[in-house]
């Protein structure tokens, strides 16, 4: 055997004694790469609570599950981004928000879109999907 000493690809020393053979399944590092693809990074707001910035699953079934039927999807004049509510929301919970579209119900996502396809929020996009919710909460006025 040969001694001499190979850097490894952190860059350290390891002698060629000590070296082993990793046999990596390719099956494995497509399996990673696309599970990661198949999330997305949304803010969720649910009615009486802040919103929270989560990854879910890229499905239309997560997001019928999460804001609790059919999802619908409309456009956020403010910022281009995409507000997922279900369209038949009960109106006898507490609304979300109040929009230019009248009161929502229920559980509401702000995403990302690249043409037809949701994407990740980027920071600036979280930043300003949570500042448009806070603007758009509803909030019961006493009588």
């Amino acid at each position: 055997m040969n001694a001499e000493k190979e850097k490894s690809a952190v860059g350290m020393a390891v002698p060629a004694t000590e070296r082993k053979n990793i046999n990596i399944d390719p099956d494995i590092i497509i399996s990673c790469v696309s599970e990661k693809s198949k999330t997305i990074k949304v803010v969720i707001q649910r009615p009486g609570e802040l919103s929270v910035v989560a990854r879910i699953a890229q499905s239309i079934e997560e997001l019928n599950a999460l804001v609790g039927g059919m999802s619908t999807a409309v456009t956020i004049p403010d910022n281009g981004l995409k507000l997922i509510m279900n369209v038949n929301s009960k109106r006898r919970r507490k609304p979300t928000l109040k929009t230019l579209w009248g009161r929502i119900y229920g559980t509401v996502l702000i995403m990302a879109a690249d043409g037809d396809t949701f994407i990740d929020l980027t920071p600036d996009q979280v930043q300003s999907a949570r500042g448009w919710l806070l603007r758009h909460t509803y909030e019961e006025v006493a009588e």
